[in-house]
């Protein structure tokens, strides 16, 4: 089944900003990092929607992701 979705972001600062709004609004965050392990410059927020799916908001300069 279904256990994690990413979306992608066209800047680093709206993954910071999403961030914030759901902090402010109690979501269960984990705070923006950069994930060097999956490419170089990828940067990304995670946390759970209500169902408890994962998910991933991700900015990373390269297009193929």
């Amino acid at each position: 089944g279904l256990d994690h979705i990413a979306f992608a972001s066209q800047t680093k600062k709206s993954v910071d900003d999403l961030y914030k709004f759901l902090k402010r609004n109690r979501f269960m965050v984990f705070k923006p990092k950069e994930y060097p392990e999956y490419a170089k410059g990828y940067y990304a927020c995670f946390f759970l929607d209500p169902d408890g799916i994962i998910i991933e908001y991700i900015y990373c300069p390269i297009s193929n992701i």
